[in-house]
């Protein structure tokens, strides 16, 4: 909740359709979404749901990006999953007034 109260107006302010950030926030499907912002949300429901990327999915990410950036974004991805960790660990609250914006499970 933290990092998605943080994060989803700076996301909308910067342009961000609200379909993609609604198919992440409720893990919705990607079709009809931006290509490559489909191919960003896949990338990361195959790391962190199936636990292995498919060879197709990172062939079209080094496509689209570049080996460099390919490589960045995925450990972009790592880097926020050390984040959430952290703010479990140490029970992260939202900041007074903040309202939680994600579904709870």
């Amino acid at each position: 909740q933290f990092e998605w109260v943080a994060h989803e107006d700076v996301a909308l302010k910067e342009g961000t359709p609200q379909a993609t950030i609604d198919a992440i926030k409720f893990r919705k499907p990607t079709a009809g979404l931006d290509e490559t912002d489909a191919l960003i949300i896949e990338l990361g429901r195959q790391i962190w749901r199936d636990h292995k990327v498919k060879a197709e999915t990172f062939a079209k990410l080094r496509k689209t990006f570049g080996d460099q950036k390919a490589i960045e974004i995925v450990m972009l991805m790592g880097n926020y999953a050390g984040t959430a960790a952290l703010l479990s660990a140490v029970d992260m609250q939202l900041h007074k007034g903040k309202q939680p914006m994600l579904p709870i499970p």
